[in-house]
């Protein structure tokens, strides 16, 4: 157990012995600790293992010996498949109906998934994750500001105007494609400079750029 955890893990030697503890491990705490994302990707893992074992527990004990009798002299795995039992044969309404029923199956599966979604998206919704801060779930994206409104404390006090005390605060991202290119530049730049700086240290001699060549020029 860590200062992050509440999920205290036996201290013991002996080999899966922590499976009894995460299996104890309620739905909330694996919500908490590990995020939304985290937590729904378990669940998914869990509907695949629920579909696995009820397909797997019906073919092994029904369907397996269904076709192993089915008297069509089918050779290799073929002999534990449908290839294996004659045509019109009343055998057939066996997958047939497990395929209804585990198309049904499959359904009701799916929708609880979602039901339960729901529930948990509302419950973050309204509560919020522990890790985040809950100022974010009043925060709001304003488009197409004006000129005179495009800095932080200018945003902050026009929206002071219209709600008094209710503001937390105001940020301000404005998209700049020439700053961004003349950073992209400079760090070219700079990253040149360095180079030719390492290249003088060592080798004693100065080097120089000329304009329109991406390589530096050693001079004697």
């Amino acid at each position: 157990k860590n200062r992050n955890s509440e999920v205290a893990l036996p201290k013991s030697f002996l080999p899966l012995s922590w499976i009894p503890a995460i299996l104890r491990v309620s739905s909330s705490q694996v919500r908490k600790l590990c995020g939304m994302d985290a937590y729904f990707f378990l669940r998914y893992i869990r509907l695949c293992f629920q579909i696995c074992a009820v397909t797997g527990v019906y073919g092994g004990i029904i369907l397996w010996p269904i076709y192993a009798t089915g008297g069509n002299d089918a050779v290799g795995w073929y002999h534990l498949s449908m290839a294996n039992l004659e045509s019109k044969s009343l055998r057939l309404w066996f997958p047939t109906v497990f395929m209804y029923l585990m198309t049904l199956y499959v359904y009701f599966l799916i929708n609880e998934e979602y039901k339960h979604y729901v529930e948990c998206r509302m419950e973050f919704l309204t509560k919020g994750d522990s890790h985040v801060h809950p100022q974010q779930r009043y925060s709001l994206m304003v488009e197409q500001i004006p000129h005179e409104l495009r800095s932080d404390q200018a945003l902050r006090n026009y929206f002071e105007q219209l709600f008094p005390n209710r503001v937390h605060s105001a940020c301000l991202v404005l998209h700049l494609p020439g700053l961004t290119e003349l950073c992209v530049r400079r760090e070219r730049v700079a990253r040149r400079l360095e180079k030719c700086l390492n290249v003088q240290e060592i080798t004693g001699r100065r080097p120089f750029h000329k304009v329109g060549v991406h390589k530096y020029v050693e001079v004697a």
